[in-house]
């Protein structure tokens, strides 16, 4: 079944801070607070259009929600969740600070049906972090993000490359590091130079460049890999397993091409002259590359297609086993075809 947000911004009410980049009222079209009233419309309007067969959430997007009252987030959500009640959608999603997050705060938005925060994190490099104006560390963003979970909420991490001060490898240890905090959902943004920020300002005087396209995609596909390989649970850990996992499969390719290859040499041992020595390599040559390829293809294809079925650890033993035995075979192939020469 097709899921669908309803867009509600709530732009900058909630907001301490005016971070380099952020111009709500210029992203979002709105220049005043979202009324109750409001919402309201904007829910009908959309449960008009929407079809009827389909997930729907409420979304409070603006990266702020838990930073205006107690009292308004509660008055918003009791607009919500009298829609929520008659089914009309299935629960709300928030985004918002990652400064914004407490018992009180978390308790509220379980009792009326908040299913998902989503935390603009946007990086975990400290510089990176003073130089766009976001008041935070690691330690505040790893502690509410925890306690999210405690919570029961799905959680999300929102990411973004090129900000100032930022790099390609700064960009890409804030994603490795974004693992450790075990979201549910990821998103990357680029950094866009938006009209009325700091950022603009800062463009306009050669104090920040912007990326290319080009350069946003070779940041963002490193990145995107990466928080995808979340879904078998990978860590800065799990990086170099995976790596070795490749290894792995390079060294049963080579293994395979060991055994293929000693085999038809004891073969040549134990003919008996009538075949052809040209004959011999042909049938070593294609015997080596079928064999080196089916078996590239064969686990590609389990890796593929059996992954979530087994898991990664137990995937990664059975690689392990696969090469130990294949290598095991190749060399006692190699030492009997030793024996059958030199006697």
């Amino acid at each position: 079944m097709k899921h669908y947000n309803i867009p509600v911004f709530i732009s900058h009410f909630g907001c301490p801070n005016a971070c380099v980049f952020c111009n709500q009222k210029k992203i979002n079209g709105r220049e005043t607070d979202v009324s109750l009233d409001d919402l309201k419309n904007i829910i009908d309007s959309y449960l008009k259009t929407l079809p009827k067969n389909s997930i729907k959430e409420v979304a409070f997007f603006g990266g702020t929600f838990t930073g205006i009252s107690m009292e308004l987030q509660k008055q918003y959500l009791e607009v919500v969740k009298k829609y929520i009640d008659n089914a009309d959608v299935e629960g709300v999603r928030i985004s918002t600070r990652p400064e914004c997050i407490d018992d009180e705060i978390l308790t509220q938005l379980k009792k009326y049906g908040v299913k998902t925060i989503e935390l603009g994190i946007q990086s975990l490099d400290d510089e990176v972090l003073k130089a766009t104006g976001r008041h935070y560390d690691y330690k505040i963003v790893k502690k509410s993000c925890d306690l999210i979970k405690k919570y029961g909420f799905t959680l999300g991490v929102q990411l973004m490359i090129g900000l100032p001060k930022s790099d390609f490898k700064s960009d890409l240890m804030s994603a490795v590091k974004s693992l450790d905090l075990n979201p549910d959902i990821a998103r990357i943004y680029p950094t866009l130079v938006i009209k009325g920020t700091e950022l603009e300002f800062m463009y306009k005087r050669n104090l920040y460049n912007s990326l290319t396209l080009e350069e946003a995609v070779d940041r963002t596909v490193p990145i995107y890999s990466l928080l995808e390989l979340k879904d078998i649970n990978v860590d800065f850990k799990s990086m170099l397993q995976n790596y070795l996992t490749g290894a792995g499969f390079a060294i049963v390719n080579i293994s395979s091409i060991l055994v293929i290859a000693t085999v038809f040499t004891v073969l040549k041992v134990l003919d008996d002259g009538n075949t052809s020595p040209p004959t011999i390599y042909m049938e070593a040559i294609l015997g080596v590359g079928l064999g080196g390829t089916s078996l590239w293809f064969l686990t590609t294809y389990v890796m593929s297609h059996f992954r979530k079925l087994f898991g990664k650890e137990k995937l990664i033993k059975i690689i392990k086993i696969a090469n130990v035995t294949i290598f095991i075979l190749a060399l006692a192939i190699i030492f009997y075809t030793i024996k059958k020469i030199t006697s």
